[in-house]
């Protein structure tokens, strides 16, 4: 078979018009870790949420079956409060304020996160060193969810074309 990381580049990345990125490996020379250690450029970044927020659908291409995205937000049967290689914001975190919308998802490692939002159409992606012991994982996206709840422009509706929003990514 196939190496995982040519795969990934092949099956996803090249078809999304994504950057060269990079993953890490379990050992010097050895295999990529397929849980952790994947770096790619911020732009990158919001182009898989495009095609997270878009249920496997990245500007007119399937790139994932329509029925893998539903299938990573169901919760694990041993913690509630994680999908498949994601964290659900409907199960609130022991002294985190809860989010403002309960289908709110989280992609996150070290300190970058990326809050998925799909009811909104909206992602958020936060890059940066490791996190201070005192971080409110809910308030950046509270704020924004907060934001739009008085006005959402029909760019933001779901089924929206998410470039319009983030132009250039």
């Amino acid at each position: 078979g196939r190496p995982y990381a040519s795969y990934l580049s092949e099956a996803i990345w090249a078809r999304i018009g994504a950057g060269d990125a990079s993953l890490a490996l379990d050992r010097a020379g050895g295999e990529p870790h397929v849980n952790a250690g994947f770096t790619a450029r911020q732009g990158d970044w919001l182009r898989v949420a495009e095609l997270l927020l878009n249920n496997g659908n990245f500007r007119g291409d399937e790139v994932l079956s329509p029925r893998w995205v539903p299938e990573m937000l169901k919760p694990a049967p041993g913690n509630e409060r994680y999908g498949s290689y994601v964290r659900l914001g409907a199960a609130q975190l022991p002294g985190v304020a809860p989010y403002a919308s309960t289908d709110l998802f989280v992609v996150e490692g070290g300190g970058n996160r990326m809050w998925l939002i799909p009811s909104l159409q909206i992602a958020i992606l936060r890059t940066g060193d490791e996190l201070p012991a005192d971080w409110d994982d809910s308030r950046i996206p509270n704020l924004i969810m907060n934001g739009t709840r008085d006005f959402v422009p029909a760019a933001a509706r779901p089924g929206a074309d998410l470039r319009r929003l983030v132009p250039n990514h």
